[in-house]
């Protein structure tokens, strides 16, 4: 069942990208994680979830939202250049920017972009039959993430009243490049904990992942690094491991019973994480987590193995095991 992403700012454009990709890849690589016989079914399950397949170029079924035009432009000529699939054409852009301001991006770019996002997701929503949910992917750092994308969203449950909605939020570096980064997570957060449009919050860390991407790709003598570091590890990397482990729990599968799909993933999921208002900021974990194909066809886990992992990174917060979520314990 299709889900549609609203991808605001440049940090949410960059990251449901990356998104696309793993899952474009993770349908079409060379070494399936499936049988033969479901394949198939895993293959079209998936496309019809989060591509429109109106023709021969399957196109991401999302809304691209930014107050500068450049970084939507760039993307989607990355994507073009080197994917086989598309974004589609409904954007909503201006060349005014928000500065990393929140209030200038919520008071003065957020009350016009309400209405072209509400066309431009109308627009996207004619071509579902049905609708799982919508996801939202913004940073907290910037002006355009934290005030347009706050703005948008306590506003978005006037023309989609009945949809479920998950919030992924991208909290920025302890140590950032934005000055007022700290004004913006703490203004975005008042405002759309308050909110009773979102069901449910998925909250990222940068230096999390960032330590998990660090471990993988540089030497030991530099993975300590907080400030020094920072900029040895491809951003991209980072985006690349938020769409790894969304992808995780939106792609399909089947409860064991019926051997059929699930179809309302996103919304099952949200489901069965339901509770109090206060209680609606999740975080995932995943394992095991294999950069290349290589190393994922000379992997060796087993469910044990992962059973341990799995509460070793419960105990310290990981998003992925590394060196540093290892924790002995005595008999």
């Amino acid at each position: 069942m299709p889900i549609v992403f609203l991808l605001i700012g440049q940090c949410g454009n960059q990251v449901g990208s990356e998104f696309f990709k793993t899952i474009y890849n993770d349908n079409f690589n060379d070494l399936p994680v499936h049988n033969a016989s479901s394949n198939t079914s895993y293959v079209n399950e998936s496309m019809e979830t989060f591509f429109n397949l109106c023709d021969s170029t399957p196109e991401a079924r999302c809304v691209q939202i930014d107050t500068e035009e450049k970084a939507i432009r760039h993307i989607k000529s990355d994507v073009r250049r080197q994917c086989n699939w598309r974004f589609s054409k409904n954007s909503v852009c201006s060349k005014s920017g928000s500065g990393n301001n929140w209030a200038h991006g919520y008071f003065l770019n957020g009350p016009p972009c309400i209405e072209a996002m509400s066309n431009q997701l109308r627009l996207e929503l004619e071509k579902c039959d049905l609708i799982d949910g919508l996801i939202t992917n913004m940073s907290l750092a910037g002006g355009t993430g934290s005030g347009v994308g706050t703005y948008l969203i306590t506003h978005l449950r006037d023309h989609c009243p009945k949809v479920p909605l998950l919030v992924q939020l991208i909290w920025p570096y302890r140590l950032g490049e934005v000055v007022t980064q700290a004004y913006n997570a703490i203004l975005s957060l008042g405002h759309l904990l308050r909110s009773e449009g979102p069901t449910g919050f998925l909250l990222h860390e940068n230096d999390q992942l960032h330590r998990a991407c660090a471990s993988r790709h540089l030497p030991k003598c530099q993975r300590g690094a907080t400030r020094g570091a920072l900029d040895q590890v491809p951003i991209t990397e980072l985006n690349r491991l938020m769409g790894h482990l969304l992808g995780g729990v939106l792609q399909p599968y089947n409860d064991g019973s019926s051997g059929v799909f699930c179809r309302r993933r996103l919304s099952r999921l949200l489901f069965d994480l339901s509770g109090p208002p206060d209680h609606r900021l999740y975080r995932l974990h995943c394992l095991p987590y294999h950069l290349t194909k290589e190393s994922r066809r000379f992997a060796t886990e087993t469910w044990p193995q992962l059973q341990r992992h799995g509460r070793q990174l419960l105990l310290t917060g990981a998003c992925v095991e590394d060196s540093k979520c290892l924790i002995t314990t005595q008999s």
